[in-house]
């Protein structure tokens, strides 16, 4: 771990802070240390505004990809939404199929079987869009490091848009483009964005080439889950969009959310997404398929939601299951007195494995 050590701030700065907030002097250290040393600052961090976010157009790419999924829209193209089958990946997906709709597109999406075909853009997924004569594949939270199957989709006529957040390599594909924050060349800012905060910069993006009426504000809510989630850094945008996303989440839930937030029975703080809903919403990826997730959050009838909820619960509770067998079995296969132990079961369900 790398640790950052802190120094202790000069005393007569600390007094002018604690004078200027009216908070505990502990609090006014904290503060100093993370260099917010004024009233304005303060006023920033714990009250983040949405128009402090960085324009969307200053990622690489961003341009291009906006002009071409204008031209899918004006022109009622078939395209796949495509992602992983994590938290990050199915709210990602969530939110683009319900943006798409609302744009009078008839998107399909496509989440990989983890047990079939593994992380990421598979042939099957690329096999599966050409057979759906998908004209456009949009990848979300994967796709970086699939140059053979972006080529793949290249031979059969269909573009194919990155929005990924993952490191690249040296190599990249050879996609129609590219939007990540963390490619060279790319001027953007922040670097710590999620899967699913890159595909809302993506609709804030054409949203305001459009001039549009679109409020994209409204699936905050999913960007803060796959933030949290995903345990992307609490600085920069991702604050803001969390503290408006719980907003959102709590003022504003969605149809799927309902049965959690009965059962916590109480407003919803990060600490709930992290350790409740968070991995309910993980654990169809993990056990089944990341699709029931998806139908989860984009489902509008309340009741059918509501059934949707108790499958992800059913789902979850067999992930507790099987991860505390597979606990008990490690455990019993460890060397106490060795300071290493690599264990492994030919039973044990991956879904469960880190």
């Amino acid at each position: 771990v790398d640790w950052k050590i802190s120094k202790q701030p000069e005393t007569e700065i600390l007094k002018k802070l604690q004078s200027n907030l009216n908070i505990p002097e502990f609090i006014c250290t904290l503060l100093l240390q993370r260099n917010i040393d004024s009233l304005e600052s303060a006023q920033k961090y714990f009250r983040p505004n949405l128009n402090e976010l960085h324009d969307p157009f200053l990622m690489k790419d961003m341009d291009k990809t906006v002009d071409r999924l204008i031209q899918a829209i004006d022109s009622s193209e078939k395209i796949m939404i495509l992602g992983d089958y994590d938290v990050d990946g199915t709210t990602s997906v969530s939110m683009l199929y319900d943006y798409f709709i609302k744009k009078t597109l008839e998107p399909i999406y496509y989440i990989p079987d983890r047990y079939k075909e593994g992380y990421g853009v598979s042939a099957e997924s690329i096999a599966f869009a050409a057979d759906q004569k998908v004209s456009l594949i949009l990848t979300i939270d994967c796709g970086i490091k699939a140059n053979d199957q972006i080529e793949s989709a290249n031979t059969k006529g269909i573009d194919v848009i990155i929005c990924d957040h993952h490191i690249p390599d040296d190599s990249i594909p050879k996609a129609y483009s590219i939007i990540n924050p963390n490619q060279k060349n790319c001027n953007y800012p922040f670097k710590g964005l999620c899967g699913c905060g890159i595909g809302f910069k993506l609709i804030s993006a054409i949203e305001k080439k459009l001039e549009g009426p679109e409020e994209v504000n409204q699936y905050l809510d999913l960007v803060a889950i796959a933030t949290i989630a995903d345990q992307m850094p609490m600085i920069n945008e991702n604050r803001t969009i969390v503290y408006h996303g719980l907003k959102e989440f709590n003022n504003n839930p969605r149809p799927g959310f309902h049965f959690f937030i009965r059962a916590i029975n109480r407003k919803i703080v990060e600490s709930d997404i992290a350790f409740n809903i968070g991995p309910r919403i993980n654990a169809s990826g993990r056990m089944k398929s990341g699709m029931i997730s998806v139908k989860l959050m984009t489902e509008n009838d309340t009741n059918a939601a509501y059934k949707t909820a108790q499958e992800i619960e059913s789902i979850n509770l067999l992930r507790r299951a099987k991860e505390k067998e597979v606990t008990e079995e490690a455990i019993k296969k460890t060397d106490p007195l060795k300071f290493t132990n690599v264990v492994y079961g030919s039973n044990w369900n991956k879904g469960v494995l880190g």
